[in-house]
């Protein structure tokens, strides 16, 4: 059991007392979220709505597939030098992550560059591997 902060830790027969400092605990709770936070953290993705917006502007999917899932959020590395390096006629993506009923966030790829907003936190941008996102169409 604790109290303020103290308790006790039983390893190999041997009662020990121990004190609990909450100060870093509560520094990290301060932190930003980043995007795992939002992407595999408590409100993990169970699905994603996928469109390409060019060519054509009609194509959506939906992703519930876990490995799918999967794939997909390990195609975006955080990169903040991340370019858009192609012409307008190459596939752009837009994205909306839901875990169960509730948005999580959602994005835009462009090329191999995205930006992604992950509840109400501002993101960095992510160099992304488009071709995982090419083959659900």
């Amino acid at each position: 059991g604790t109290c303020a902060g103290y308790g006790t830790m039983r390893s190999g027969g041997k009662t020990t007392t121990v004190r609990f400092n909450a100060t870093p605990v509560k520094a990290v709770a301060k932190m930003p979220r980043t995007a795992g936070d939002f992407l595999w953290g408590p409100n993990k993705v169970t699905e994603i709505e996928l469109s390409q917006t060019v060519p054509p502007h009609t194509d959506r999917k939906t992703v519930k597939a876990k490995g799918d899932i999967e794939d997909i959020l390990a195609a975006f590395v955080e990169d903040d030098d991340a370019k858009a390096t192609c012409s307008y006629t190459e596939p752009h993506y837009g994205l909306t992550f839901h875990a169960g009923s509730k948005d999580v966030g959602s994005g835009g790829t462009s090329c191999r560059s995205a930006t992604l907003t992950l509840g109400s936190e501002p993101m960095t941008k992510f160099a992304v591997t488009a071709a995982t996102l090419k083959r659900f169409f």
